[in-house]
């Protein structure tokens, strides 16, 4: 039996999504996270988690709004999780 790992990107729930969704991702230790939300282009819209989170099962919402507050465009979008040593990404589309 393998060992779960130590960070683990579930996805957005749900997805597609309006006007909000959950990134939901566990970690087997506390950690500090950098969860960042990118456009098609790779372009960094919002960071939404720089900070010490705890073990377990957590999750954090995304309202589509970029950085300044504006409602970005329905489209695909990238959540990035750097948590320790690992980085791991999914998608979610918005849909207005």
């Amino acid at each position: 039996q393998p060992a779960s790992a130590p960070v683990r990107l579930i996805g957005a729930v749900p997805n597609p999504f309006n006007p909000r969704t959950a990134v939901k991702f566990t970690l087997d230790q506390e950690l500090m996270i950098n969860l960042r939300v990118y456009d098609l282009s790779g372009r960094c819209v919002r960071a939404l988690a720089s900070e010490s989170w705890p073990a377990g099962e957590n999750e954090a919402i995304w309202d589509g709004r970029d950085n300044t507050g504006r409602e970005l465009p329905s489209g695909t979008y990238f959540f990035n999780l750097q948590a320790g040593e690992t980085q791991q990404t999914c998608r979610a589309v918005l849909l207005r």
